[in-house]
């Protein structure tokens, strides 16, 4: 065998014993060797490793081995964009490059030849480096103090020293991913405030997380039966769902069980288990004492004010249908019986036009008074305030009328205020929404609640006829103007562009 060829395979058989070597911390001294010992076995001026960042599209120099009297590159060599050496990156991609002489690069390959003239590198050959994903990078064999040709057995070292290196790089980037989810778990563990430990299906524990609650500290409950550590009993009741989720893998498995702490008492506990091998599982308990307890409180408080929200139902719908009796009773018939004589005055004599007005305007009264005796007292503006009865309004009339509807708030209220004044904003601002609907011929209609430190108002913007399609303003608008009014507020009504009506209703704060 040829002294050359031995001197291979030698090489050969030193690369891969050095990068062999080289795991963790020796990662990158071994390949700094390894670069070394090629580099000087074929008389290159320089060895270097460049590893593409693919999210960046970038390129950049790891580790470099240059021959005494050489210039480094590596810190110029650092966010290479792939996107400057397209000709490079290209054929890098289906195997070696090999350039014998730099100056003799085609046209095609301009940039690289400037950027490798400037490195002073007569003559170069790359291999590419291989990863799961497509080509990780590639090392190289520069050439400064002369031209050279590179023969095959060069070749083939430079291959082995990619192959090998591309395996370190992947086996790293394993190892790092272990200890990035290592780390994770660990973190994820130490945030959890519960009792977290492993047991084998024979009742010992493998495994607890060292901040666990345990009977004994975590480091001596290794290794031991549970029975040991807890009551017998509730050890074989645990013990029995640790086989169940072991018989159901994938499947959390949950027990709850109470025990007495001592100095503590009574306490509350949830466990749950999940296979994580055909004979262990991971359980994670937890003291559900305080919750179960708020649970508890809550369910009665639950039950005390469903009782009280049936009372209440009971005395609204009595105090409503005694009102309503009276309106009806009263108001409604009078009202009823003057249309009646009206009609009746109206055809003995000649028609008048005011008691036609009287007539239409009791018989809206009568129309009116039918709707109070439905909606004399919402308990939405009683129970939930301003905005929520405001939305009630509005997608009742959007569901009857098919109008589109929303409501805005901006600002906070400074203080709770009276309950007369939430009245009067909430009946007025029904007013004008109604209006909307029954004359405006509008497809849209928006609400803005705002609240200032010493006043609020609400906006009721349309995109209606306005105030031209409009009859004669009526007791509605009226009865709005004059109510704000003696509150100290006013109506502003403001037509739109291009069409439409912006109603305002402003109110300062009166105190409580």
């Amino acid at each position: 065998m040829p002294e050359r060829e031995r001197a291979f395979q030698r090489m050969v058989a030193e690369l891969a014993t050095t990068l062999a070597a080289g795991i963790g911390a020796r990662h990158d001294a071994a390949i700094d060797l390894a670069l070394a010992q090629t580099g000087e076995f074929v008389g290159a001026d320089r060895a270097y490793l460049m590893v593409f960042d693919r999210a960046a599209n970038t390129s950049s120099n790891t580790h470099e081995w240059c021959r005494p009297g050489i210039e480094p590159q590596r810190e110029h060599l650092q966010g290479v964009p792939l996107d400057v050496m397209p000709w490079f990156v290209e054929r890098i991609d289906e195997g070696p490059v090999l350039v014998d002489d730099v100056r003799a690069m085609p046209p095609t390959a301009t940039v690289e030849r400037e950027l490798l003239e400037m490195q002073g590198i007569r003559s170069i050959s790359i291999v590419p480096v291989a990863g799961t994903e497509g080509v990780a990078g590639f090392v190289g064999f520069d050439a400064v103090r002369e031209l050279r040709h590179w023969v095959p057995e060069e070749i083939e070292l430079l291959s082995v020293l990619a192959t090998i290196i591309g395996s370190m790089i992947e086996r790293e980037r394993a190892f790092q991913a272990l200890d990035d989810q290592r780390r994770r778990v660990q973190a994820m563990l130490d945030a959890i405030p519960d009792l977290v430990f492993s047991i084998h299906e024979d009742g010992r524990i493998l495994y607890a997380k060292p901040s666990s609650d345990l009977v004994v500290p975590a480091e001596d409950a290794r290794g031991r039966p549970m029975r040991e550590l807890i009551d017998p009993r509730l050890a074989d009741e645990l013990l029995e769902v640790v086989r169940l989720a072991l018989h159901e893998r994938g499947v959390v498995k949950e027990h709850g069980y109470e025990l007495d702490i001592p100095g503590v008492g009574r306490q509350a506990f949830e466990a749950r288990f999940a296979a994580h091998a055909p004979d262990e599982a991971t359980a994670i308990v937890r003291n559900v004492t305080e919750q179960k307890e708020a649970r508890r409180v809550i369910e009665d408080h639950r039950r005390r004010l469903e009782a009280l929200a049936r009372q209440q139902a009971e005395a609204e719908h009595t105090l409503r249908h005694r009102i309503a009796a009276e309106v009806h009773d009263g108001i409604a018939q009078e009202l009823a019986m003057a249309r009646l004589l009206t009609g009746k005055a109206a055809d003995e004599s000649s028609p008048g036009r005011t008691l036609g007005l009287l007539a239409e305007v009791l018989d809206g009264a009568v129309q009116h008074v039918n709707e109070l005796t439905r909606e004399i007292d919402p308990p939405t503006l009683r129970s939930l305030g301003l905005l929520p009865a405001l939305r009630e309004v509005g997608e009742t009339l959007a569901r009857r009328h098919g109008v589109s509807f929303s409501l805005e708030e901006r600002g906070v209220p400074s203080a709770e205020w009276p309950r007369a004044d939430r009245a009067l904003m909430y009946w007025s601002s029904r007013e004008l929404m109604v209006n909307v609907v029954r004359h405006a011929r509008a497809t849209r209609l928006v609400v803005r609640v705002r609240w200032f430190p010493t006043a609020m108002s609400v906006e009721v913007e349309d995109d209606g006829v306005g105030l031209v399609g409009e009859p004669t303003p009526g007791f509605g608008l009226f009865r709005v103007r004059e109510g704000l009014r003696l509150a100290g507020g006013e109506l502003i009504m403001c037509p739109r562009s291009p069409h439409g009506l912006q109603a305002t209703l402003e109110l300062p704060w009166r105190g409580t």
